[in-house]
């Protein structure tokens, strides 16, 4: 354990390194802010002030948390991977004393903390302070903590089933595209799940992308959360991680009989 968390404060600190790249995400991520916020205030306009139950304010807080959530969670894993093995160091990492998926794992906790840290946490107290009677203070917090965390482990476990596919590939560049474009459709980032037609709801209601996203939000959000809906949130990320790390674990131990590793 010692030697994980090793590395998962390798790699925070090394992230934190580039301030030049912490400082310009900063600066994108308000201009996008600044963008959602006029786009659905021109959106909300032109609609009675309200769509499908929600408001401007409650919509406008759901996009910005859902936004600061995926910049959490999202640690490009699938593309260290893919770099690892077009530069030969795939081989290096396997031949260490640890498990290679948990090493990707500290990696993707350890670059994501800046995140939390520079993004995560102020983003909440902002918003806080800007909408304070759309974010309710309570239980509901703590329970939201525990689905985010989950929502990690959901993350990482579709991201190395990416890498480990490209192994076989040999390029994660249109894997990758699918899983984030699917991950910012299906999850709310780009558009609330409460918004889309009754058929396509319905689909994205099975698929686990909705886990990492919209369903800590709705905890969050939630000002009369009760026991039933938390387990049920939490049942259905839990039934996900089975079911990814299970796969992810078949694939790479047949990825492990085939691989080929460029460069080196």
């Amino acid at each position: 354990m010692k030697r994980y968390l090793g590395i998962i404060k390798n790699e925070f600190m090394t992230t934190l390194a580039y301030r030049e790249y912490l400082f310009t995400t900063v600066i994108g991520t308000f201009c996008y802010y600044l963008v959602l916020y006029f786009l659905w205030h021109a959106i909300f306009k032109s609609n009675a002030g309200e769509i499908k139950g929600m408001n401007f304010s409650q919509t406008f807080v759901y996009l910005v948390f859902a936004g600061a959530i995926a910049r959490c969670v999202g640690g490009w894993i699938e593309w260290e991977m893919h770099f690892d093995m077009i530069e030969g160091n795939t081989i290096m990492k396997l031949i260490k004393p640890i498990d290679y998926q948990l090493l990707m794992f500290a990696n993707k906790v350890g670059s994501g903390l800046p995140s939390l840290v520079c993004f995560g946490i102020p983003t909440f107290i902002i918003m806080k302070f800007i909408f304070p009677n759309e974010i309710p203070l309570g239980i509901n917090t703590l329970c939201f903590c525990l689905t985010l965390m989950l929502s990690i482990v959901i993350m990482f476990c579709i991201e190395f089933i990416v890498g480990t596919v490209a192994f076989y590939t040999e390029s994660v560049w249109g894997l990758a595209m699918i899983n984030e474009v699917s991950m910012g459709f299906f999850s709310g980032v780009t558009v609330p799940l409460a918004f889309f037609p009754d058929k396509l709801y319905t689909v994205a209601t099975f698929l686990p992308f909705k886990s990492i996203c919209n369903d800590p939000l709705r905890v969050l959000l939630n000002d009369h959360l009760t026991l039933i809906e938390f387990s049920k949130v939490v049942g259905f990320q839990l039934m996900w991680i089975v079911i990814l790390f299970v796969f992810s674990k078949l694939l790479y131990q047949k990825m492990m009989k085939n691989i080929i590793v460029n460069g080196g």
